[in-house]
């Protein structure tokens, strides 16, 4: 293996599973959430886009976002996913659900999310906190169910 198929390599390691748990949450397909989580990295190196940068990550999770929502309503079959959060999550509209899985789950911080979204400061808070309280009234009403 030459050194750059090494770099290549660690490069998906490193940063595949925060892509994959993306497209996975966003979708409730964990077959589909590979075959885009594939597409993400291959559309990176295929690009030249440099393996280390400052905000590798949320730029990879934005081409996962592209690549979601342009999906979204092309995946069929029913979701693989557990009960619970996962499904508290896809329960949530779009765009709140791709800040809740940014903010809550991969735990960026806003200028991360700015860069895999587009959206300024105030939008992605007053998004993350709707998520919040979606997700908890969801949790609630399923936790009572049982």
């Amino acid at each position: 293996m030459t050194r750059r198929e090494e770099e290549v390599r660690e490069f998906y390691n490193r940063w595949s599973p925060s892509v994959f748990t993306l497209c996975r949450l966003l979708l409730g397909n964990g077959v589909e959430a590979e075959r885009i989580t594939a597409e993400v990295f291959l559309t990176h190196i295929r690009e030249g886009q440099p393996l280390q940068q400052k905000y590798v990550l949320p730029v990879l999770l934005g081409t996962a976002l592209s690549l979601v929502r342009t999906r979204i309503s092309e995946t069929s079959g029913p979701p693989q996913s557990n009960a619970g959060l996962d499904e508290a999550i896809r329960g949530l509209p779009s765009p709140v659900r791709e800040i809740f899985i940014l903010r809550h789950v991969l735990q960026l911080n806003d200028k991360a999310i700015y860069v895999a979204t587009g959206l300024p400061k105030d939008a992605i808070q007053k998004l993350s906190f709707q998520a919040l309280l979606k997700v908890r009234e969801q949790l609630m009403r399923d936790f009572f169910k049982e």
